[in-house]
């Protein structure tokens, strides 16, 4: 778990663990795609999450008030395929591992600290993405207008042309990809998130974390769905990028 005090107060960020953390977590997505127009409000709070995908969540006064998910490719493939299935598939047949970030939400009453609250979840995934997950490359698939962001902070580049996306009501959609294994941006967001300091920080939030999964999951389970994770991020080799 991370702690970080902000001006709305203090957050603890967290792998979602427990069953109350998943099901806050989904309808804070629902609820926050249902005021965009990305979904239907009648749509089950749990249905759109997909099988298999690692939940982070932020919790401010003890409610999860931000929320971002790390879904690892498998042979379903990701949601994403369904705009970019050719240039995904370029990437698979170089060998590259792959993984999709999405369901992030942040809850109306702290919209004004949203940088504040997705700043501990982005280092959690970043970190779980490369040195648990082993994966080479991070794939999203964001408004047009927010890509800009995503270039500058952190170093994302285009993959995919400006397309409608069927799963947020044909709402425009643009492909970006980030390589993990390239320094991070030179002052930029990427810069300051992932510095020496702070990836030794977040390793060691997630080494208990990951303790904590296995407990609530049991061994056995742990190995079926997860591998060895923690092992994974003890083996680690010294973070170069996020």
């Amino acid at each position: 778990m991370l702690h970080t005090r902000t001006s709305a107060g203090p957050v603890a960020a967290r792998l979602a663990i427990t069953r109350d953390d998943i099901d806050q977590a989904d309808r804070l997505v629902h609820d926050a795609y249902v005021a965009r127009g990305l979904r239907d409000a009648v749509a089950s709070a749990h249905a759109a999450r997909p099988r298999g995908a690692v939940v982070f969540v932020a919790r401010i006064d003890g409610a999860v008030g931000a929320t971002l998910s790390l879904l690892r490719d498998s042979p379903r493939g990701l949601p994403v395929d369904a705009l970019y299935r050719s240039e995904l598939a370029a990437l698979r047949a170089r060998g590259l591992r792959l993984a999709e970030v999405g369901a992030l939400a942040v809850d109306r009453p702290w919209r004004g600290a949203a940088l504040a609250l997705m700043r501990p979840l982005v280092q959690l995934l970043g970190i779980y993405a490369r040195d648990v997950g082993s994966v080479d490359e991070l794939c999203i698939a964001v408004h047009p207008r927010h890509a800009p962001f995503y270039e500058r902070g952190f170093g994302f580049a285009r993959f995919g042309a400006e397309k409608a996306y069927g799963a947020v009501k044909g709402a425009p959609a643009v492909g970006l990809r980030l390589d993990l294994h390239r320094p991070p941006v030179p002052d930029a967001l990427s810069g300051v998130l992932f510095q020496p300091n702070e990836i030794a920080r977040i390793r060691a939030a997630l080494g208990v974390d990951l303790r904590r999964r296995a407990a609530a999951a049991g061994p056995v389970v742990q190995m079926l769905q997860f591998g060895d994770s923690r092992r994974a991020l003890e083996r680690c080799v010294p973070m170069e990028v996020c």
